[in-house]
């Protein structure tokens, strides 16, 4: 129901051939030479009275000046123009119609499959500097002819009985470097071209368009449960916020250079910043105290101290040494074998004791050979391998927490006493992590180290075994589901793989589930503090995913019923590993391997598709000896 709830998107194909048609991305074109010599010598003369045989000198230096102007944009240029600081001579300069006035008036051919269809490029004003563009919807916003009133053109369109759709432009006498784009987008400085045409050159691209129509009712679900945006709702949000960037830039740096000795001002009836004065400090010279605005120093300072602080990941070999081949890569299919698909969860708990030397060797003797422990400390140290708090549930005892007991006073205590194979595992002891690891490590079993206990104890003692057994750095993955936890391990020491865990009301509820949500709350007799713990439940969903990153983890650790493919994809695109618990019925089991291909923590080794195969193996094999 919960993977219904987050993607309730049912996909039809659409038999009606006759209304497909493609829209064309936009192409965006901007010349490599923005100067053309005779316009140069024309406005130098215009402006400075010099020419190249009355001043050869002077005249270099104003037609490097132009370069510079036409030249300019976020990727090149901009901290070459403090040379000119100090130049009255460049005073009052509209650099804006210099550009333009220098700007090669070359024209681009275009032919397009759309019959009868007249194609004009469109001047505007990039953070590349001044390009050309066509078939784009926003250039309305970086148009460059603020004289001329704008009238958006139509959008170029194939059908899909044209039969060949293309745009073929002819190569002119300039370098050209193209930018192909959503219409609904622009090229930015940061934007990748998908090439640099020379003159006498051919630039051939295909592109494969995939184009989804949607039922309107569609439209009503959240973008997040669709996954994708409406070029309305885009406009409506997206535009509104870069065209209040553009113009608060238009406006910061019309400020910047009203004050400055370069010019009076970029762009024409601007208005300046009025405290541009007292906040331009590079070129006018003069210091002043800039106050931010309430709350967005808390946010630098907040952001700055987020990556000042991250950790460094670890060694990417152990990662892969312990999780195995991704799942999705090409050595997965070469070597299957090495794919890590199913973890012992607290070593089986379900099959034989949780946490237990003999929940180990199950584990070993069923050919699983990737476990999950959890570890607390006693009283005096020693860290133990177990998951609650207390005995209660394991031995039928009131022993409520075992931090306030020493190790000789719970180390004889049964605790398989109230498993279902009590009879099959009796005499069951708790288990030390120093003798757990000692097995693991001679049975080459990799295992995850989930810390439960929250104290220095844990942490240091975790410290310790990895320096007394560092085979740990390719064996084992410390998680926990307090990201300050592990931040403190992997601080010390970097080299240790991290996993995050996280499941939805873990602060509030002890349990927690698709089909009932949270249940069991852990404070349900004092409203206020449960209503405190469910602030914190909201706060730690929206900050969760950040302090992963912040502790570097390899992993991540997930409740499975918030797990979808896109989940799945979205932490391996960070190069992340994603792994769900608990996940015990056979046909779950064969959804995670099949759809999702991500390991995942089961409480039982029934009904896994390895374990199986190998008793069907061992059954032929007793009835051939027979």
């Amino acid at each position: 129901m919960s993977r219904y709830i987050s993607e309730p998107v049912v996909v039809s194909l659409q038999h009606d051939y006759r209304a497909w048609w493609t829209t064309f991305p936009a192409i965006t074109a901007c010349f490599l030479e923005r100067v053309q010599p005779e316009y140069a010598k024309r406005e130098i003369k215009r402006l400075w009275n010099v020419t190249e045989d009355s001043d050869t000198e002077r005249f270099q230096y104003y037609y490097s000046f132009v370069e510079e102007v036409a030249d300019v944009s976020f990727r090149t240029n901009l901290q070459n123009f403090w040379k000119y600081q100090d130049d009255d001579t460049v005073k009052n300069i509209n650099l804006l119609q210099l550009a333009r006035n220098v700007h090669p008036n070359m024209t681009l051919l275009v032919n397009v499959s759309q019959t009868n269809k007249e194609v004009q490029w469109i001047p505007v004003i990039t953070e590349e500097g001044i390009c050309l563009t066509l078939n784009s919807v926003y250039a309305e916003y970086q148009f460059l002819q603020q004289e001329i009133k704008w009238k958006q053109q139509e959008l170029l369109k194939c059908h899909y009985h044209s039969g060949q759709c293309f745009v073929r432009i002819d190569s002119s006498s300039n370098v050209v470097r193209y930018f192909v784009h959503s219409p609904y987008d622009i090229a930015t400085a940061i934007s990748n071209p998908i090439g640099e045409v020379m003159p006498g050159e051919e630039l051939v691209i295909d592109f494969k368009v995939v184009e989804i129509q949607a039922a309107t009712r569609v439209k009503a679900l959240t973008q997040e449960q669709r996954r994708c945006r409406y070029p309305d709702e885009w406009l409506s949000n997206s535009i509104k916020m870069a065209t209040c960037v553009m113009r608060t830039g238009w406006r910061a740096s019309g400020g910047t250079l009203r004050f400055s000795s370069i010019y009076l001002k970029t762009w024409p009836n601007v208005p300046a910043y009025p405290n541009a004065l007292n906040s331009i400090i590079t070129l006018t010279q003069r210091r002043s105290l800039f106050v931010l605005p309430f709350g967005l120093d808390v946010g630098i300072l907040g952001v700055a101290a987020y990556y000042i602080t991250r950790l460094k990941k670890p060694d990417p070999n152990n990662v892969v040494s312990i999780f195995g081949p991704d799942p999705w890569s090409k050595e997965s299919e070469l070597h299957p074998e090495k794919v890590v698909k199913c973890i012992a969860h607290r070593g089986a708990g379900l099959d034989a004791p949780e946490n237990t030397i003999q929940a180990f060797k199950y584990c070993v003797e069923r050919d699983c050979h990737f476990v999950e422990l959890d570890v607390r400390s006693s009283r005096d140290g020693h860290l133990v391998l177990l998951h609650d708090q207390g005995l209660g549930r394991l031995t039928g005892t009131d022993i409520s927490d075992v931090h306030i007991m020493d190790w000789e006073k719970i180390k004889n205590i049964d605790i398989g006493a109230t498993h279902p194979n009590r009879q099959q595992f009796k005499e069951v002891h708790l288990c030390l992590l120093d003798d757990a690891l000692d097995y693991l490590l001679a049975n080459n079993v990799r295992m995850i180290i989930d810390i439960k206990g929250e104290d220095k104890q844990v942490v240091n003692g975790i410290l310790k075994a990895f320096s007394k057994q560092p085979a740990l750095y390719r064996y084992a993955v410390v998680t926990s589901f307090n990201p300050f936890i592990l931040y403190q391990i992997r601080k010390k020491d970097p080299q240790v793989v991290g996993a995050i865990s996280y499941r939805p009301y873990c602060f509030s509820a002890q349990d927690y589930d698709a089909e009932n949500g949270p249940n069991n709350p852990r404070f349900g007799d004092n409203l206020p503090v449960q209503a405190l713990l469910r602030i914190a439940d909201l706060v730690h969903s929206l900050l969760w995913r950040w302090s992963a990153r912040w502790c570097a983890a390899s992993a991540v650790l997930l409740h499975k019923d918030i797990v979808s493919p896109s989940e799945v994809q979205y932490w391996r695109s960070l190069g992340i590993r994603c792994a769900g618990w608990s996940v015990n019925r056979p046909l779950e089991k064969l959804y995670w391997r099949g759809v999702l291909r991500a390991p995942y923590l089961a409480s039982t080794l029934l009904g896994e598709p390895d374990v199986d195969e190998q008793k069907r193996v061992e059954k032929r094999s007793i009835k051939e000896v027979d």
